[in-house]
């Protein structure tokens, strides 16, 4: 596979037991995740002793990242979009839609694992933003809901009068 940033060779690499991954170790020192794998080794207390950790936070000297369009080494013809990691909106990395790898330049995985303690202070984080979002959302539904009620309360015996008048 060719190195989506600077078209390098990439290296599979053991970044953990039975995990292997994607490295540009003579290039950009950039990161292949297939699908899933980096949910393997995003937080701190997993693997800390893994080789790539010392490995990719180094960029080599005159090696800047390209930031054109890049494409999936994985899928070769699909274009990695690029997005916000996590909800704290710190870290860009590239995704591909079809096969779901992710594409970290170098440093990038030591950012990640150090964004949050665990999984579940990422969920927390996560949750509080989809409440902050949804927020306003839900405080305007809850007023037309509730001017409907009054409406609806205004009109119950408009509407009781006339049934009973056409029943009776």
């Amino acid at each position: 596979m060719q190195c989506p940033a600077c078209s390098s060779a990439l290296s599979p690499v053991e970044a953990a037991p039975g995990l292997i991954i994607d490295w540009c170790q003579s290039g950009c020192r950039g990161l292949w995740f297939d699908n899933l794998e980096l949910q393997q080794i995003d937080e701190t207390h997993e693997h800390p002793h893994s080789p790539i950790l010392a490995g990719e936070r180094e960029l080599p000297t005159g090696t800047a990242p390209s930031r054109k369009a890049r494409q999936c080494p994985r899928c070769e013809t699909v274009t990695l979009f690029r997005h916000h990691f996590s909800v704290k909106r710190e870290i860009l990395v590239d995704s591909c839609p079809q096969c779901g790898g992710h594409w970290l330049d170098a440093g990038e995985l030591a950012q990640i694992r150090s964004e949050f303690k665990n999984a579940a202070a990422r969920e927390d984080a996560a949750m509080k933003e989809i409440e902050q979002n949804l927020e306003p959302f839900l405080r305007e539904r809850d007023q037309k809901n509730a001017s409907r009620s009054i409406r609806k309360s205004r009109l119950l015996p408009l509407v009781e009068w006339v049934v009973n008048r056409m029943e009776g």
